[in-house]
């Protein structure tokens, strides 16, 4: 954990879930554990409550998604095409 907090300064006082094996999952509850909070936002893409069983205090899942945009502007497949068409040249 403190190597990946040394790696991402930039995320404040966000805490990352990085990595999923018993030894990481062991050491970001330690360290949730550790922060003095009153609830937990666990903003991961799966609930890690399923798999952290020791927390000292409660923990809130969120959940997020992407509405669409206005009619006429570009959907999510065409403007990620063009940004990733941008980056990648076409292949001949």
């Amino acid at each position: 954990m403190a190597a990946t907090l040394a790696k991402y300064p930039h995320i404040g006082k966000v805490v990352p879930a990085m990595g999923y094996s018993p030894a990481q999952v062991s050491d970001l509850e330690a360290t949730l554990n550790a922060v003095p909070a009153d609830v937990i936002v666990v903003g991961t893409p799966t609930d890690l409550t399923l798999v952290m069983h020791h927390l000292n205090k409660p923990a809130v899942l969120v959940t997020y998604g992407i509405a669409p945009k206005e009619q006429g502007a570009p959907q999510l497949r065409e403007a990620l095409q063009n940004f990733m068409g941008a980056l990648v040249p076409a292949r001949a």
